[in-house]
C-alpha cells in the first residue's frame, strides 16, 4: 500500500523528515541492537554505561544482586589474627590509641604478607607517640582510620600492640 503525501503508515518502512512532536511518550517493547536504533528508557537505566561511572557485570547491567555484588558485604575482623583474601578487596577501620605517660607504645598497624607465616609488611599505622610527648609525662590520645588494598590471595593482618587500642575492623570484598 502506498502512503499518500504528508500520510505516516501504520506498517512498513518509511523516512519521515522534520521535526515531530508527540503529546505523549512513544512506546516499545524492543531493545536497541544497532548504533542508531532510539534506546526505550526502561533498557537505558537498566544498562549503565562506563561513561555514567557505573559498575556493571560482564553483559554491561547491573547485576541482579545489585551492587552488593560488586562490592560485597563487609565483615568484622579481629586483631592479631591473619586473614586470607579470597577475593581483590579492602581492609577498612578505626582505631583509637591511648598513650601512656610510661612511654609504653599503643598502636594498630595493617600489613600484607604472601603467606600467612611470612613477614608482614605493615602500613598505615595509627598511634605513634609524637616525639613532643615522647618524655613529657602527659597522656596522649590519637586515633585515625585506614582503608588498606589487598589482592585475591595475599595474607593480611591489623596488628595491635599494647593494651590500650581500641579498633573497628573490616574486610570488604570485590565481587561476590
Amino acid at each position: 500500500m502506498q502512503a499518500a503525501d504528508g500520510v505516516a503508515m501504520l506498517t512498513g518502512d518509511q523516512t519521515i523528515a522534520g521535526l515531530k512532536t508527540f503529546s505523549t511518550a512513544p512506546q516499545c517493547a524492543v531493545d536497541p541492537a544497532a548504533a542508531d536504533d532510539m534506546v526505550r528508557n526502561g533498557f537505558l537505566t537498566a544498562t549503565p554505561t562506563a561513561s555514567k561511572g557505573v559498575l556493571y557485570d560482564s553483559g554491561g547491567k547491573v547485576p541482579a544482586a545489585g551492587i552488593s555484588a560488586i562490592i560485597g558485604a563487609s565483615a568484622s575482623k579481629t586483631v592479631n589474627t591473619a586473614y586470607e583474601a579470597t577475593t581483590d578487596g579492602f581492609v577498612v577501620g578505626f582505631a583509637v590509641c591511648t598513650m601512656w605517660d610510661d612511654a609504653t607504645e599503643e598502636s594498630l598497624a595493617i600489613g600484607t604478607s604472601d603467606t600467612e607465616t611470612g613477614t608482614y609488611a605493615y602500613f598505615n599505622k595509627v598511634g605513634e607517640r609524637p616525639n613532643a610527648y615522647a618524655a613529657s609525662g602527659n597522656d596522649v590520645l590519637i586515633w585515625g582510620s585506614f582503608c588498606v588494598p589487598v589482592k585475591k590471595g595475599k595474607w593480611y593482618k591489623a596488628l595491635s600492640v599494647g593494651d590500650h587500642v581500641a579498633s573497628t575492623i573490616n574486610w570488604i570484598p570485590l565481587g561476590a
